[in-house]
């Protein structure tokens, strides 16, 4: 059996998704005071359709030095990291060269820890 991993999203007028909730509840909350629609779709395509829109929005540029990107090489930078609160969403994420990116997170120390059962 294969797992799919599904998450609760804002979405567009447009019928996109542009924010990927971090639990139901939030969704429910923000959509009852917000007034935008939500949906449930794969976490895989949710994060997809988020990275497209943000590539377009770029129109191919890194949007923190301008160099040149493609869809490909582009790295999805979130402003403030999913571990400080933040979310994947188009209002928190960039377009990013590979150097930008590693840039960004030049300060940043991951702390790995093992999983408790």
């Amino acid at each position: 059996m294969i797992y799919v991993h599904t998450v609760w999203v804002e979405l567009s007028p447009e019928g996109l998704p542009v924010r990927i909730f971090k639990s139901v509840r939030s969704a429910w909350t923000q959509a009852s005071q917000g007034g935008f629609r939500i949906a449930q779709m794969t976490h895989q395509t949710a994060v997809q359709h988020i990275r497209h829109q943000i590539f377009v929005r770029s129109k191919g540029f890194c949007e923190e030095c301008g160099s040149v990107i493609t869809e490909s090489s582009m790295e999805m930078h979130e402003r403030l990291w999913r571990g400080k609160g933040g979310e994947i969403s188009l209002e928190n994420s960039i377009a990013a060269c590979k150097g930008s990116h590693k840039f960004a997170h030049r300060d940043r120390a991951p702390k790995f820890s093992r999983r408790k059962p």
